[in-house]
C-alpha cells in the first residue's frame, strides 16, 4: 500500500507541474485560449504520467471556468477494481479563473 500511495503522490505532483506551468497566478481568462490551455494542460500531463512508466492506462480530463459567481458540481463514478485502479482531482485557481483536472489511473 505504501508504494501505490507513493506513486499517487508521484502523479499528483506531475499534474501539478503541468497545470501551474499554463494556469498562473497573473493569467487572465481569455476565451479564445481555452482550449488551447486544455490541450497543453492534459498532453502535458499524459506525456509526463507514461514517462514514469508505471503499470497504468490513464485518462485526463480538464476543465477550465471563467470566475463569474455561476457554480460548476460535478460527478463520478466508476466501475473498476478499488486495489488498483483510482482517480484524483486538482483545482487550480486564480482570481480570473478555475481549472479543475481530474485524471484516472487504470492497472493494466
Amino acid at each position: 500500500m505504501k508504494g501505490e500511495e507513493r506513486s499517487i503522490d508521484q502523479e499528483l505532483a506531475v499534474v501539478t507541474g503541468c497545470i501551474e506551468k499554463v494556469i498562473t497566478p497573473s493569467l487572465q481568462y481569455q476565451h479564445n485560449k481555452v482550449g488551447e490551455w486544455i490541450k497543453t494542460i492534459v498532453e502535458n500531463c499524459m506525456q509526463e504520467l507514461m514517462q514514469h512508466k508505471m503499470q497504468r492506462k490513464y485518462i485526463v480530463h480538464c476543465t477550465i471556468l471563467q470566475k463569474s459567481g455561476a457554480g460548476l458540481h460535478t460527478n463520478t463514478c466508476c466501475y473498476w477494481d478499488n486495489t488498483s485502479d483510482g482517480y484524483f482531482t486538482h483545482k487550480t485557481e486564480n482570481k480570473n479563473m478555475i481549472c479543475v483536472t481530474t485524471v484516472y489511473g487504470l492497472a493494466l
